[in-house]
Formats: structure tokens, sequence, C-alpha cells
């Protein structure tokens, strides 16, 4: 029995299938066999012209044997189209033809075997298909365009006419015919083969703007400006959805990203839709979190519409282990990372682990959340961005330059010389490879939002009032005076064994004592408080430590440090020598004897809590605003304090709200507390109380609009922080002028800059506390031409300046200083999403892969310029600037044009390949240089060609240094080298090999003058 067939392009759906394109290829093959003539008539709608390039070898197979008899083909627009609209269309379609195919056609078309016309009466919904073999007709029709599509990829159906009479069958043929008369072979006064010649003979495609703006957002890679994520993500504003955008553009584009957002601006909401995308594309998710807020994580995936099962969670804390699994996380592709500055030491157990992960997943996205991407020194951000120098990205960080001024910057820095030019490098990389959008940001580039929640176009300028405070002589004398040459003498000897070797790492001391002074400034309780927790950790090590030296065995659990941190405090200590373990051990004794001086200086001062100047300045100003309040302080123990000693005061309703806060050194096991900030924020703005006393707990993530008065009790130093704090009552929803009071110590008891001067060894120390806006401040102001050592006296004085400045000035004057890192041309790409109203689904059914680059021209009032995208060793890359226009204009690309965007292109990939061959980064480890020394000694160059030997895990170093040992002691090196070339191969297989390919052009839209 014969076989029957369902024509659907093998759906899959039943068991016997077909495509369109087996009807066509059978039907030539039966005409051949039986050496008979075959005649097609078809009517279609768009397109044609790819899918007769599909047919062409049979056709042309048919020709060579005398078979083809004639190929008459109708084709028109399915829904209303205007003759230009045609026409472009045609143009689209032809250019499918490559030189043969449209030459073949030709000489048909010259031979009156090919003919075709277009229908323009009316909408034309036909798919028609005649076959003529001999005398037999067969008729087929169905939901199939001979577009290469039709004839393979969409579900179709198209059915053969069975049982027909002859009659029925002529009927057929005279309707195609009668099609045939009323169609026609011109389109706006120019023949059909002579617009198909000049559209097969173009070097580009010509597309209308709209759908040439959906392929262009498919070429970039950009489809992530029109994802619908499935879940609600209405509560978000478009400056913080944009937030998502360039973060999805970064990573794209150099597998990396830093998200460093103002606090307030949701960088957990951000981070949370870009692991929904990246599910919802079938792609698997890690998050690394502190563990002090894995519920925050939770709640947050849980409001995106993810489950906890959707993403891998993984605790910061096991990342210290020296026995961590790294391995379990094979298969990843998106590494998220908060607090991503805790990853700053290249030396540190946890670098290491991540370092390893992210080695063993080398495509692998890695984004980065920080507030402070620098910490503790300039060079902090280079080491997060060194994370995801990797795999195929690591040569586009080199083309582009990157690499280069990484190296510049760390070569200044390390030579104590960091000046303008260093600055302007630094602040570079910043924009190109973080997303930083501040709250100065609002008003400068999303007015519509600010327009639209609002109904403003800025937000007002606060009153900022400066508060001078002291204290008597008698505390300035036994605490001031004292503080710093008690700091300079407290060894903080636990923060030497905490990593693998014994280590002092001065800058880590310096930072520790900086901060231990900024509680003194916060208030005197804050530091006698922290103080009593210092003494605590170091009467426990010294204790701990004792019984480690008999008993090596012994363990014991503290919440005053994590478990694996004490784990290796514990075998760093045993590595020492016993003459070091004794000194080791008199440095705790002495750091607890001056921590016991030092708080008993505090104690003998009577009435010390009545005597506090700091406190009678507040409650001064809080009569005398009489005006709901914020009170802002970076301590817990401050907080606490104030609202102890409103109680005592008795004439206002207060509520306190704090966390937990990190110690001194941010390495205890303790966890943070967990504040019903919900509930506060209600409180506050139902009038339940009117001071708010709070931690920067409450600087993001609430709205406050009822406060009048914002007061920093201590001063930040960012003046980012200081923007989030007054942002609480400074509403985008509820603008208003509001007051800010900036308490600032008075000079007799200000001993910060007799700090920086006494403690710290490099003025690099004190850049990096201070902050990366205070250098950019100096600097940039002209007040300090370099930072160096011969400026050393200088830059200490201005940190005063620039203090008093912070307490005098709204803090968005100086927020503005690092570029914003908003992206043009996404923000440009959304206004053509909007003015053409483009979505997800337009991208998908409308986006195709063209054999040439596609090309529109837009008007500009300016002169002609173009922007150019093309690809160049596996990357998408741009040229020129994308500028919004509503209008298209009629202009061709003249073969000069072409001839001139090609040397521009080719100029380009010159200027990169440069960069690349000027740099080779990486730090080189001992397994590296003993592998490099083998291959070079063994002339095996040729086997790791292409391999980038630094990215490689220390596993796979290990298991190739193996096999060159092996090799090098010549037992049987050929067969060691079978092996070393299967281990290289799965290598490669995983993604470590570079990727090199010719430019090619791939769209370009020409701007100019109607």
């Amino acid at each position: 029995m014969l076989q029957k067939f369902v024509v659907d392009n093998k759906a899959g759906i039943l068991p016997y299938e077909k495509s369109v394109l087996d009807v066509f290829r059978e039907r030539i093959k039966r005409a051949i066999q039986k050496n008979q003539p075959i005649s097609f008539r078809i009517a279609v709608g768009f397109f044609f012209f790819e899918g007769f390039q599909k047919l062409y070898p049979e056709l042309k197979k048919l020709y060579e044997k005398g078979l083809l008899k004639e190929f008459k083909l109708v084709m028109g627009p399915e829904t209303r189209k205007t003759t230009k609209e045609v026409l472009e269309a045609l143009k689209s379609d032809a250019i499918a033809l490559n030189d043969e195919t449209f030459n073949f056609i030709k000489k048909l078309y010259d031979q009156k075997i090919f003919d075709f016309r277009i229908f323009l009466e009316r909408n034309f919904h036909i798919k028609l298909y005649l076959f003529e073999i001999g005398d037999e007709i067969e008729i087929w029709a169905g939901s199939a365009n001979l577009t290469e599509a039709g004839l393979e990829e969409n579900i179709e159906l198209i059915v053969p006419a069975a049982a027909l009479t002859f009659e029925e069958k002529d009927l057929y043929r005279k309707f195609f015919e009668e099609i045939w008369k009323r169609s026609t072979d011109e389109v706006e006064n120019l023949k059909v083969i002579d617009i198909i010649r000049e559209a097969s003979l173009s070097e580009v495609v010509y597309l209308h703007p709209r759908d040439f703006i959906t392929n262009l957002i498919k070429i970039l890679g950009k489809e992530y400006l029109v994802k619908n994520i499935s879940a609600d993500l209405s509560y978000l504003a478009e400056f913080q959805n944009m937030s998502y955008y360039l973060c999805i553009e970064r990573l794209n584009k150099y597998g990396g990203c830093i998200l460093a957002n103002s606090v307030g601006l949701g960088k957990t909401d951000v981070a949370c839709m870009i692991a929904k995308y990246y599910k919802e594309m079938g792609k698997k998710v890690l998050i690394i979190y502190p563990p002090v807020i894995e519920e925050h994580w939770k709640r947050t995936l849980k409001k995106v519409g993810l489950k906890e099962s959707d993403t891998k969670l993984l605790s910061r804390g096991m990342l210290q282990k020296s026995d961590f699994d790294y391995e379990k996380y094979q298969g990843i592709d998106l590494i998220i990372v908060d607090e991503a500055h805790h990853f700053r030491n290249p030396k540190s157990n946890r670098r290491e682990n991540l370092e390893n992960i992210i080695k063993l997943n080398p495509n692998s996205h890695v984004l980065l959340i920080t507030a402070t991407p620098i910490n503790t020194s300039l060079l902090d951000f280079i080491e997060l961005v060194r994370l995801f120098n990797k795999g195929k990205y690591k040569e586009r960080l080199e083309s582009e330059g990157i690499i280069l001024k990484m190296k510049e910057i760390e070569h200044d820095v390390r030579k104590k010389f960091t000046n303008k030019e260093t600055i302007k490098k630094l602040k570079e990389l910043i924009k190109i490879l973080s997303v930083r959008i501040e709250w100065p940001d609002l008003p400068i580039y999303f007015k519509e939002d600010l327009k639209k929640i609002a109904n403003v176009e800025n937000i007002e300028e606060p009153d900022v009032f400066p508060v001078n405070y002291k204290y008597d002589e008698e505390i300035a004398r036994k605490i001031f005076d004292n503080v710093v040459p008690f700091l300079s003498k407290l060894n903080f000897e636990y923060t030497k064994l905490w990593e693998k070797e014994y280590k002092e790492d001065r800058n880590l001391i310096w930072w520790y004592k900086w901060r231990l002074y900024k509680r003194l400034e916060s208030s005197i309780t804050a530091f006698k408080i922290s103080l009593k927790n210092l003494l605590d950790k170091n009467k426990f090590l010294l204790k701990f430590l004792k019984k480690v030296m008999t008993n090596p065995e012994y363990k014991e659990e503290t919440n005053l440090f994590s478990k694996e941190r004490l784990e290796t405090i514990k075998n760093t200590f045993l590595s020492l020598k016993n003459l070091e373990r004794n000194k080791v051990l008199k440095r705790i004794e002495k750091d607890i004897s001056l921590i016991k001086e030092m708080l008993k200086n505090i104690q003998n001062i009577k009435n010390l809590e009545k005597r506090d100047e700091k406190i009678k300045k507040l409650f001064e100003i809080l009569e005398k605003e009489k005006k709901p309040t914020i009170i802002f302080s970076e301590s817990r123990d401050t907080v606490i304090y104030i609202g102890k000693r409103l109680k005592e005061y008795g004439k206002f309703k207060f509520a306190l709200a704090y966390g937990g806060e990190p110690p001194i050194d941010e390495e205890t096991g303790e966890k943070f507390g967990e504040v019903n900030k919900e509930k506060i924020e209600k409180d506050f703005n139902q009038g339940k109380f009117d001071i708010l006393v709070t931690t920067d707990i409450m600087g993001e993530g609430v709205n406050l609009p009822r406060a009048d008065v914002v007061i920093n009790f201590d001063l930040h130093y960012n003046p980012l922080r200081l923007i989030q704090r007054d942002g609480r009552a400074i509403r985008i929803n509820n603008p208003k002028r509001i007051t800010i009071y900036n308490f600032e110590p008075d000079e007799r008891i200000d001993k910060e800059l007799e700090l920086c001067d006494r403690l710290t060894e490099r003025v690099e120390d004190i850049i990096s506390t201070i902050g990366l806006d205070f250098l950019i401040w100096a600097i940039e102001e002209g007040k300090l031409e370099e930072v160096s050592e011969k400026n050393r006296k200088r830059t200490i004085e201005l940190i005063r300046e620039y203090r008093h400045m912070l307490a005098t000035k709204h803090p968005e004057e100086l927020g503005k200083k690092l570029p914003p890192t908003l992206s043009k041309e996404d923000k440009v790409l959304r206004e053509f999403i909007k003015f053409w109203n483009i979505s997800e689904e337009a991208i998908e059914t409308h986006a195709k892969v063209y054999n040439k680059p596609i090309f529109t021209a837009l008007e500009s009032q300016e002169e002609t310029k173009y922007f150019i995208v093309f690809q160049y060793k596996g990357f998408i890359r741009s040229l020129g600037e994308l500028v919004f226009s509503e209008n298209k204009i009629e202009a061709k690309l003249s073969k000069s044009e072409l001839e001139k965007i090609k040397n521009l292109i080719a100029e380009k990939c010159l200027e990169m390949d440069k960069e690349s061959l000027s740099v080779s980064y990486g730090r080189k480890d001992k397994l590296t240089a003993e592998i490099e020394k083998i291959i070079h000694e063994e002339e095996l160059e040729n086997l790791f060609e292409g391999i980038e030997l630094h990215l490689l895990t220390k596993k796979h170093k290990e298991k190739i240094l193996k096999e060159l040992r092996k090799i090098k002691e010549k037992i049987f090196p050929e067969k060691e080298k079978e092996r070393l070339r299967k281990i290289l191969d799965e290598i490669k297989a995983l993604g470590y090999q570079k990727v090199l390919e010719e430019p090619k052009i791939l769209a370009i839209l020409k701007y100019g003058k109607n």
C-alpha cells in the first residue's frame, strides 16, 4: 500500500510528514526520470526569491537537461501596501539572490521561460502551486509561501486537490491565467526584472527604518530592551529599569558588569530582574550573597516571580573555606556577586574560590554588585574587573584598550604618581564597565519620570547648615588628645593571621584604625562600645591561641569571629615558629593593655553624658525646628545613645531604626538584626512619632515625605550617601525644599588630619579612605596636580576643606564628579522602540539574517554621517553615533560611500589590533610560569596555540603540568603528548580559545538632510 504523507514541513506532529521543498524536489525528480518537460505556475505572497535560491540547484539541473518548460510566478502583498512599499519589499526580497542565481533568472527571462508579475488590485492571500509534467497537472494549495521558512521551517500545510476532472483542473489553470493578466510587470514605472537586477547587484539591503531598527536590535543583541519579563515590575520607575538594560548590555558586550548604583535605586531588584531574564532564556544562575541579607535576597527573588529553586544560592561565608568544592558549580551562565568589594583582595580564600568558579565557566557572565567599587585602594576597581577578564571576552577588553588603561592606572598608583590623566583613565573604565545611576541623574536624564510622578522637572535644592560642636577641655584632653597616640600603637594582630600566611597589611590596618576613630567622631559612647568589643575579641583570641599552642586540635565557637575565619587564624598561627608565636601573643597582650588604658580614661570622666555638647546642639536644633525630622548616624550605638537621651529629655515622640552594625573588621559571624522598615515608614508618615533616629538602614527603599528636616549627626565623606539620606524626605513624588543640618567637629577636637599624617605611610591610603569623590574634586578643581608623597601635606590639609564643603553645600554639587554610565545607544534605541511600537514578538518574527549589510536613511539637520555596525573577531562593534529621528529620507548608498565606510572600519580594526598587541595582561602564578617554561624547552607551542593559560583553573593547570613533566622526563614522550593533546582539546571545548575572523559590515544607518 502506497504510504500517504502530510506536507507540514516535518512538524513532528505525525509519523508521516514531508516539507514543501520535498514536494518540489519530487516533481522535479519525476520529470527528469520520465524525461518530460515540467511547468510551474505559482501564486504566492511576498517573499519569493529566497525560496528560489533554495530551489536553484534542482531548477538548474532541469534547465540543463532541457526539461524546464515554463516558470510563471505571481506575487502580491497580503496586506494593503502602497506601490512604494511594494517596491521596497521587492527590493528587499531580491537581495536574497546571489550573482549566479540572478544570472540564471535573467537567462530564463530572456528565453521567455521565466516570468513574474505583481498583483496590486487588492490584498493577495493566495498560496497556489500548479505542477504540469507532460500531460499531467497537479494542483496544491494551502498556507505556505515560497520562502525559505515556507519551504522547510514554519509549520505550514499544503494539500493536493485530488480526484479532479480534466475540466476542473483546466478551471484552476484558467484561474491562474486570469490572475496573471490582471497583474503587472512594472512597479513605480520600473520593470520588475530591472528592480530585481538592481537589488541583486546592490551591496546593501535597503530596509524601511522600522524594519531596520527591528533588525538592528537583533544584530546588537539588545533584545532585552523589549524583553517582556513575566513578572509585574510596574513598581519600578523607568530610571530603575534603565539599570537593568545597562547591565544586560555590558554583560553581553564584556562578559561582566559592576552594578554600583546609589543606595535606594534598587540594586537587588535590578539583579533579580536580570536573574529572571537569564532564567527565562533557559540559563543557569548562581547568586553569591552576604549571609546577613539572605532573607532580603529571597524576598526580592519572590517579588520578581522567581522561586528559590530557580537559582543556586551560595553564602559568601562558604567561599572562605580552604576546602571549598568549586567544581559543583560547573555549567553556570550568570554569576551574581553581592557586596563584591569583599572580593578585591586577590590573595584571599574567597577570591581564589570565586575565581575558580568563574574559570570553570569561562563563557559565563559575571554581575558584581557594590556601592563602593573603590573601597580601600584606587586599584579595587581594577581587581574587580579582573574577575571577568576571561575567555572570549578578554580579547574584546584588550582590543578596546581597556586592559592597557588598567595596566597604566596600576603603574601610576604603584609608582605613587596619580595625576589628572590617571583619574581620567579610571573614570573612563568606570563609565565603560559599570552601571552607576545616581540621584543627581534623575532630573538630568529622566525628566519624564519626574513629570509623570511628581509633575515637576527638577528637585528643589535644600537649605544646608553646618553645625560646629566641641567638648569641654577635660574631655578634649583625656580622650581626643590621646586618641591618635593610642591608635598608632594598636597592632590589630588578628588581621595578620586571617589569611593563609602571616602578613601585615598596613593599608587594611590603617583602614580599621580610621574606622575606629570615626566611631569616636560619631559619639564617645559608640567609641567606648567599639573599644569593649575590640577588647573582648583580643582577650578571646589570646586565650584561644594559648590553648591551640598546647593542643593544635582545640576548637571553640564564638560570635566574635566566623567559624571559617577562626579556623584560618588558628592554622596560620600554627604555621609560625614558636618564637614568632610568642611575639604574636605579646602584641595581643599589648593591645589589651592599650585598650584598657583608653577605656579607663573615658570612665574616669565624671558625668560624661551630661557634658555631651554634641547632644545639646542636637536638642537645640529640634527645639528650634519643631518639625518632622530624620536623624542619621553611621553607628548603631550612637542611634541607641541618642534614643536614650531623647527619652530622658522627654519632649519629643521618637522612634529608633537600626539593624546590625558591621564591627571594625567586618568579619564576625554574627547576623544583623531585622528591621520592620515598612512599619516604621508607615508610622512616621501617619504622624505617630515626629523624630526618627536611624542608621543608613533607613537610607534606602523607604519613602518618608513627611520629613522637613534631615540631620546628619555624623558626616559621611561620600556625597552620594548624603544624597541618599536626603532622598528619604526629598522624594520624587513629593518634591519640596527641606532643611539639612550637618554636624562637623571643632578644630580643637578634630584629630583626623593628625591621624592621617601620623598613621599612614602612603598618601594613596589616605585618598582611598576618604574616597574617590575627594580625589576627583581635588584634582579637577586644581587643588592638586598629582597625588604623590611630595604633595602629602597639601593632600591632608584638603581633607578638612573638603569636609567643610560637604557640611555647607548640597552634596549633589559633588556627586556629579563621576560620569554617568547611561548608555546613549540604549536610550536612543528605546526611543525608536516606542516610536515604531517594536515588540518582542516583532523582533522574533521580522528580524532576519541577510547575506548583505542592511541599510536605511534618516533625516538629520547636520551634514551626512553614519552609524555603522560590524563584526570583528567574534564581537559586534559599532562606529559613529546612533541618533533618534522620526523622518526617513530617500537616499542611496553609493559605491564610493561604501568604500569610505570600509576604510573607516579597517582603520578601527587596525587600532584595536594595535591595542591587543600592546598588552598581554594577567598575573602569572607559579604553575603558569612552569608550564610556559616546559612548553618553550620542549617546543610545544603549536599544541597550546590559542589557549590563554592564566585563565585556566588551578586543577586544569595541575593536570597539564603533570603531563608536561612526564614529557620532559622523555620516558614515553609521544604517548604523553597524545594525552596532553586530549586534555587541551577538552579545555578548548570549554571555550578557552581565541576567536578570530575578518571584519564584516552588518548594518549602515545614513543621516542626511531631506
